[in-house]
């Protein structure tokens, strides 16, 4: 495998990424970006952070099919819609749902060692 080649699990990752940063980048404009997998679903961000250095984890969602990613280390836009890492389980399913199946994060290219 050459550097140039892209597995198949990291262009799905990369296309959720790139749904992720159209929503992260646009904020506090509200944008609809089209779930990845084509399924008619909309694209929903939420964050879990620290409340102090507004720095956490952002989930990117479809609200159709309920896949999506994590990014860790990512600054929280103001206004956006966060729970603190200490926030209650209730708190934090109301920013982010529970039941969401969340893909690796941004993964690797197999290892030709």
């Amino acid at each position: 495998m050459t550097g140039a080649e892209v597995t198949s699990a990291q262009a799905v990752w990369e296309s959720w990424f790139r749904a992720f940063l159209t929503i992260h980048q646009a904020w506090p404009d509200a944008v609809e970006v089209a779930c990845p997998d084509g399924d008619g679903g909309r694209m929903r961000v939420g964050y879990l952070a620290d409340p102090d250095t507004r720095l956490g984890t952002a989930m990117a969602w479809c609200d159709k099919c309920r896949r999506g990613i994590y990014i860790s280390r990512v600054s929280v836009p103001e206004g956006a819609p966060m729970a603190g890492f200490e926030a209650s389980a209730a708190e934090q399913a109301s920013v982010v749902p529970p039941d969401l199946e969340l893909f690796d994060p941004d993964p690797a290219p197999p290892s030709t060692a």
